[in-house]
């Protein structure tokens, strides 16, 4: 039984749904989704248990995301979700400030170029250049995981993928929430979970044109799900029955447990797409966030949780 806050919130997504919306100019929706962000924020305030801090490594922006009182040589970076062509720090900050006060690992969100100004592969070069930094300024590949959202997840994997290519050290593992890994938009869900879905619609996954642009959607860079992935590390793969996007994250974790990854897939009953982002008020958010850091802590970091 879902509950309170859960229906509550699944009531009140549907009033927002239509913001992806491909009859309407990208940069409307981009400002549409600013000033949903911002009014989110003027009634959810940030926590005092954490301090955000702006920062811009090697051209790109980005937030270190620090929880209060806790020293730790951990950091996950965070890649937001929004079809590759929408999203901000603004937008998904609650829900990173959240994975930081759950698992007592610092946080760098990445502000990475979006399509159609900048069609793949720029966010998956800016992941690995900051990747890349953080290694060369004193942070070990096995004290950093990765976590993206939707789009941001599949952009993990390509960047993960890529490192893997260049046999660069990689980070000790990834969660994927609501991973959005096939661009040909082949999933089953993309039809049967297009009503339950309060938040996705299928007609946002056509952004998956402004980041392909001229490439094939099948390239194993641009969709995951086409790729080799053996050698990656532990993934949590975390989704919910409704979403849109849950034939994505069921078909990534037989291709990963085909690959012999270390897999661990959840999908949670009544949930929708994205919905572990949505901790600082469903219940059943805050529960996911908890298995996001007991995986982090315990099967990627193999390190004890500070509290």
């Amino acid at each position: 039984m879902l509950s309170l806050q859960a229906t509550l919130v699944r009531l009140s997504l549907r009033g927002v749904k239509t913001l992806w919306n491909m009859r309407t100019p990208i940069e409307d929706q981009r400002r549409n989704l600013e000033k949903l962000a911002a009014r989110i924020a003027y009634f959810v305030k940030l926590p005092p248990d954490v301090t955000v801090a702006p920062v811009k490594i090697e051209n790109v922006r980005g937030e270190w995301i620090h929880p209060t009182g806790i020293e730790t040589p951990y950091v996950f970076v965070y890649l937001h979700g929004g079809g590759f062509s929408m999203g901000s720090l603004n937008s998904h900050r609650l829900g990173v400030v959240e994975i930081t006060r759950t698992s007592g690992i610092r946080g760098l969100a990445l502000d990475y170029r979006l399509a159609p100004e900048n069609p793949f592969p720029a966010a998956v070069e800016d992941t690995i250049a900051v990747y890349s930094w953080l290694l060369n300024n004193g942070f070990k590949p096995e004290h950093i995981v990765f976590i993206g959202d939707s789009a941001g997840a599949g952009l993990v994997l390509s960047a993960m993928l890529l490192l893997r290519e260049f046999e660069d050290p990689l980070p000790a593992g990834a969660v994927l929430i609501s991973p959005w890994v096939d661009l040909m938009g082949t999933a089953q869900s993309i039809k049967t979970r297009a009503k339950s879905d309060p938040w996705l619609t299928p007609d946002a996954l056509l952004f998956g044109s402004y980041y392909a642009a001229e490439l094939n959607k099948a390239e194993p860079l641009i969709s995951p799900l086409y790729a080799d992935l053996r050698g990656l590390p532990p993934l949590l793969i975390q989704t919910g029955n409704d979403d849109v996007l849950l034939n994505d994250s069921t078909r990534l974790a037989e291709k990963a447990w085909a690959d012999e990854l270390q897999v661990t897939l959840e999908i949670w009953g009544g949930m929708w797409h994205d919905f572990p982002l949505f901790a600082s008020v469903v219940p059943e958010a805050q529960q996911a966030q908890r298995h996001m850091s007991k995986f982090m802590w315990h099967q990627c970091l193999k390190a004890h949780p500070p509290h």
